[in-house]
């Protein structure tokens, strides 16, 4: 188990423990919680090697600059890094919504982060409030998260950001809880029986990570690490950081322990409570981690917070639509307060030689984080003219292929017909031989086509007589990845061409592209191409991603005749054109 990243100050009473412990309730003899001396990770992270720290650059929502990320390896998170690190951001334009609503409200006040990860929402937002003197208080409690978090502030050199490396939960909770590190999201890291993830075996793991048991053997083990973490409490941090009584806009999202940390700040809640409000309510994590939604949302309201949903909406929507944003139905009187005790705040003394000083620190933490190879490559449909040994290639996931509709390079246009050639995630190559409506990515796997992040159909439709002569002639991109960028998400048809067919489409975590294409003879279909699967977080279903193509691929009884009989011909050929699509990890 790892220690506490912080140090504590312990003071011994005149009367004697023993007379504490039957007089004082447990939440008076929890130590003082101290934010980390961003110091202690001056020369890099205290809990983590330095290889383990990937370098991600994204422009800040406050000028036009770039600000650092201390990401992971991107297979180790493929959430919030494998965003970072392909240029994407994370939640930016949330982000950007929150600097300015700081802006509009008068610039005053602080920013409370609960769960602050590697610091999507700490680095943008400490730029954002440096000028006007603004803090950020971050609460994050995983050991290994918080080195990410250290080391990217002190590559920004932001020195207005107050890290607590605590667990927060209620009065009564342990002095210690165990923490467990999502092996392959570290944002959904958690309290230990808050996540199902957190209580499996081996197997269950595997199971749960790589759903497909056939391609088990050929993906990295995952296993899950756990820390023993001190706890504290809101109110106790309130008791000792005056900031925390100007917080103008507070995140809180800590998988499922919400409420434990608002049972632990009802004196910060009801006295000085946030203005504007954004938390995430599970009800299946929050009711395993014994704090059924019902009382929180009674809390809330409670609170005087306007917009507080209903826990049957909470229940009919997933963990994607459950991070709700309320505020004080006096929001006026809310800023006022936090107007006079942000102006009652001393501010902390910047003098020029702390920061040039923080300067070259940064430049030398900024060197020391690994750089990944440009993502942005571009893509080409010609096959690989040289081939690799399982023995020396990469696991499957981490070489994703994908493939749909495009024609074999011959000439720029082909004179010959083919079915749809596909390769999975995992790079199995088969040939699509049966018409009709086909999923080609689903996410996450398995999730009905309502309720998906994304999801991709395609129309193979016969345009001859000839059994082989399969195209993709429509694709549909839905869920709510794609309709969050266009309403409806997007249509392709291969009679017409739109203007996004020969560009990158951003949906969500991937990126995707259409081509149209025709063969000589004047046949036009469709070619889907897909990127970035490996940085989404989910399990990928679809023909291209875990789902089974044994069916697809085989053609009817009828056609297998024809095709025997066509082949038997003597100055019979193969088809040499044909749709295609493929797909990459990065």
């Amino acid at each position: 188990m790892a220690p506490s990243l912080l140090r504590s100050v312990s003071c011994a009473s005149a009367l004697g423990a023993s007379a504490v412990a039957l007089t004082v309730p447990q939440e008076s003899r929890r130590p003082k919680p101290w934010p980390a001396d961003l110091e202690r990770w001056a020369h890099g992270p205290l809990f983590s090697e330095n290889s383990s720290l990937y370098r991600a650059s994204v422009k800040s929502v406050a000028g036009d600059y770039n600000l650092t990320f201390a990401a992971f390896d991107p297979w180790q998170d493929q959430g919030v890094s494998g965003q970072l690190t392909s240029g994407a951001g994370w939640e930016t334009t949330h982000i950007a919504n929150l600097c300015e609503q700081f802006m509009k409200n008068g610039e005053i006040g602080n920013f409370l982060d609960v769960g602050a990860n590697i610091g999507t929402f700490t680095i943008q937002l400490a730029d954002c409030l440096r000028p006007h003197g603004g803090r950020v208080i971050a609460v994050e409690g995983m050991p290994p998260i918080a080195d990410h978090l250290a080391v990217g502030l002190l590559a920004n050199n932001l020195q207005n950001v107050d890290i607590y490396n605590y667990a927060v939960g209620a009065p009564d909770d342990p002095k210690k809880v165990t923490m467990s590190l999502n092996p392959i999201n570290k944002g959904g890291s958690a309290v230990k029986e808050n996540k199902p993830f957190t209580e499996m075996d081996d197997e269950q793991l595997q199971d749960l990570f790589h759903p497909n048991k056939k391609h088990q053997k050929y993906e990295r083990k995952v296993t899950v690490e756990e820390y023993e973490v001190p706890l504290t409490t809101g109110d106790l941090m309130l008791q000792y950081n005056p900031a925390m009584k100007a917080i103008q806009i507070a995140k809180v999202d800590i998988e499922g322990h919400e409420g434990h940390f608002l049972k632990g700040s009802q004196n910060l809640f009801s006295r000085y409570p946030p203005c504007i409000l954004t938390i995430e309510l599970i009800p299946e994590w929050l009711e395993r981690a014994g704090t059924p939604v019902e009382g929180i949302l009674d809390m809330l309201v409670g609170w005087d917070y306007t917009h507080v949903p209903s826990a049957d909406h909470l229940r009919a929507g997933g963990p994607q639509t459950n991070t709700k944003t309320i505020w004080q139905k006096n929001l006026t009187a809310c800023l006022d307060r936090v107007a006079k005790y942000d102006a009652e705040t001393v501010k902390p003394n910047t003098n020029l030689w702390r920061q040039l000083a923080g300067e070259a620190r940064a430049r030398e933490l900024d060197d020391m984080l690994v750089r990944l190879p440009s993502t942005d490559a571009p893509l080409t449909t010609d096959a690989p003219s040289t081939e690799v040994s399982l023995q020396d290639a990469p696991p499957p996931s981490e070489r994703l292929q994908v493939a749909s509709p495009s024609p074999t390079p011959s000439p720029a246009t082909a004179a010959a017909t083919g079915d749809p050639h596909l390769q999975n995630i995992h790079g199995e190559k088969f040939d699509l031989m049966a018409p009709g409506i086909h999923v080609l990515i689903n996410i996450p796997l398995g999730e009905r086509a309502e309720n998906a992040l994304l999801r991709v159909q395609a129309v193979a439709s016969h345009l001859s007589s000839q059994c082989e002569d399969i195209y993709f002639t429509e694709l549909n991109v839905t869920g709510s990845w794609a309709s969050a960028q266009q309403v409806g998400g997007y249509k392709f048809a291969s009679g017409s061409v739109s203007r996004e067919a020969a560009t990158w489409i951003a949906v969500g975590s991937v990126e995707l592209k259409v081509v149209h294409a025709h063969t000589a003879t004047g046949t036009h279909y469709l070619n889907f191409y897909i990127k970035h699967l490996g940085r989404v977080g989910f399990a990928v279903g679809g023909l291209l991603g875990e789902d089974d193509h044994e069916d697809v691929s085989t053609p009817t009884v009828t056609c297998q005749k024809r095709m025997s009989l066509a082949l038997s011909r003597p100055h019979s050929s193969a088809a040499s054109t044909a749709s295609t699509a493929e797909g990459t990890l990065a």
